[in-house]
């Protein structure tokens, strides 16, 4: 949890832009496991799952990181192919509702005249909310 500690308007709306970007982080951090390049490996058998279905889901020509996934699981390569859609929207859902918050926040905050560290707070409990 965060308190609004800033004093001007800018120093808010910078803010919660950092807060974004670290509570953004948080959720990838809980979702991959730590690792360099395991963003990109996940990106990757995400891309092969589109272009996999795109072809029809041919059993004869499944991508190398579908049946890695599934071999390691211990699930059919539909299955594990199921299971990276549904990890990659679970992701960009998180992703929306942080560029959201971030947006109406810094739009909110911006438009006020008075009160912007209060309503800054709001934003704050919002994008910890995310990650509770």
């Amino acid at each position: 949890m965060i308190t609004v500690r800033e004093k001007t308007k800018q120093e808010v709306i910078e803010a919660i832009n950092v807060y974004a970007g670290e509570t953004q982080l948080r959720i990838e951090t809980a979702l991959i496991s730590p690792g360099y390049g395991r963003k990109d490996q996940y990106a990757q058998s995400s891309v092969q799952v589109v272009a996999w279905r795109a072809a029809g889901s041919p059993a004869d020509a499944v991508p190398a990181l579908i049946v890695s996934w599934a071999e390691a699981r211990g699930i059919t390569n539909e299955a594990g192919a199921v299971e990276i859609e549904a990890q990659k929207a679970y992701m960009e859902s998180k992703v929306e509702a942080v560029f959201d918050i971030r947006v109406k926040g810094t739009e909110a905050i911006k438009a006020l005249s008075s009160g912007h560290k209060a309503a800054a707070q709001t934003y704050y409990d919002q994008l910890d909310a995310l990650t509770a």
